[in-house]
């Protein structure tokens, strides 16, 4: 098949502009499945495997999505219509301005982010509604979180799976965070998930919810870490000659304040250090010893196999990209499901969680980490767990 041309549309459904080519659907024979997350790299980054499965293997892709990632997904080569709207505008539209929830009560954290999560989910349930007839795509495939999705594939009749790349979460966190999510699609859109659709789960087995493992619509798939194939590593990763300490905090989440409390616990290290400032400005940082490096974004699927330890919030896709490579993790889970990921990392004897982090158990952890073998035998033990799952392409063919 030849890879489609990009194709983007307007919020109001006007023609592409002439600089732009369209795309007809349905030319190639296969499905047409779009692929949705929400517009981030965590959110969105785990579906490209998938995503590339399904265009080799014949079938018409599309993104609905927003925001930057519009441009960057097309210039990959997938078609794009936009659709739904970034948290950010969500958090705006249901509390007035944006809102970073504490962490002091787990049901409260998941209902507040259930809460703007409900109006990205009505938002995008709404513009795939307007979409389908011209479309009509016959398999959605979302990140699991993204309900609006599969709102709206229930209400066109057609088939919807999700990607789960986080612990599957105890029934009273689901009713927390799924419960306003739900009621918004019923009373905004009048169509809510169904509930028995099948489930694409990424977790290694050993450590996902035992209730979950036995779930009918759980579908084992390895979860493969994927970057844009356009940006480089920093020249000095390759010709080092100490040991590499990664430190991330996301793209979205995480303090300045956090990041200068690891950037302190670590640097005495005889390592080098690599820090991902994320949406955070490096240039509120103190003066940097020559071991530690910043960057504001580094591609984490190609870095990873290069380093010794990772640091990092306990977010879904960069946990799993260190248990892929088997490395030894260091987490400070700051809210939601990270505190899930941390308990799994720690439960695995792979990695050691801190919620209460200094610079002295910071440094004390890392150097643990780094030194002691069992650390590292244990993460290899999880990174051959997922490896023996099936493999995108694999479980595409099954849907």
């Amino acid at each position: 098949m030849v890879p489609p041309k990009p194709w983007n549309r307007d919020r109001q459904g006007a023609d592409p502009g002439t600089d732009v080519p369209t795309v007809q659907f349905g030319e190639s024979g296969g499905m047409k499945i779009a692929f949705r997350g929400h517009p981030y790299f965590g959110h969105l980054y785990p579906l490209m495997p998938l995503a590339y499965a399904a265009r080799d293997a014949g079938h018409e892709v599309i993104f609905p999505t927003t925001g930057p990632f519009s441009n960057r997904i097309a210039a990959l080569g997938f078609c794009t219509v936009e659709a739904g709207i970034l948290l950010d505008e969500a958090r705006r539209r249901r509390f007035g301005r944006p809102l970073a929830p504490t962490a002091d009560d787990d049901n409260m954290v998941w209902n507040v982010v259930g809460e703007y999560f409900a109006e990205a989910a009505v938002a995008v349930a709404t513009d795939l509604r307007q979409l389908q007839p011209e479309l009509a795509i016959d398999l959605v495939v979302h990140e699991d979180t993204d309900l609006g999705a599969a709102a709206a594939a229930a209400a066109a009749g057609i088939a919807s799976v999700s990607v789960a790349i986080t612990r599957s979460l105890d029934p009273h966190v689901v009713e927390a965070f799924r419960g306003p999510v739900l009621r918004e699609l019923q009373v905004r859109f009048g169509t809510v998930p169904r509930p028995d659709d099948l489930v694409l789960d990424s977790y290694p087995p050993s450590l996902q919810r035992p209730a979950f493992r036995t779930d009918p619509r759980r579908v084992p798939l390895r979860p493969v870490p994927w970057a844009e194939p356009s940006l480089p590593l920093p020249p000095w990763v390759g010709t080092r000659d100490r040991k590499l300490i990664f430190v991330t905090l996301g793209t979205v989440a995480g303090t300045i304040e956090t990041m200068q409390l690891i950037i302190d616990g670590l640097a005495p290290l005889d390592a080098d250090i690599l820090v991902a400032t994320g949406a955070n400005d490096p240039a509120f940082l103190a003066a940097l010893p020559d071991n530690v490096h910043v960057e504001t974004f580094v591609h984490q699927a190609n870095l990873v196999p290069h380093i010794d330890l990772m640091v990092h919030h306990g977010g879904g896709g960069t946990t799993s990209s260190a248990w892929v490579h088997g490395v030894p993790q260091l987490v400070l889970p700051d809210g939601a499901d990270r505190f899930l990921n941390a308990e799994a990392v720690a439960a695995s004897g792979g990695g050691i969680e801190l919620r209460t982090p200094t610079p002295e158990l910071i440094a004390t952890s890392a150097r643990l980490l780094l030194d002691d073998p069992a650390y590292r035998r244990s993460a290899g033990a999880v990174r051959d767990e997922l490896a023996a799952l099936p493999e995108p392409a694999a479980v595409l063919s099954t849907l």
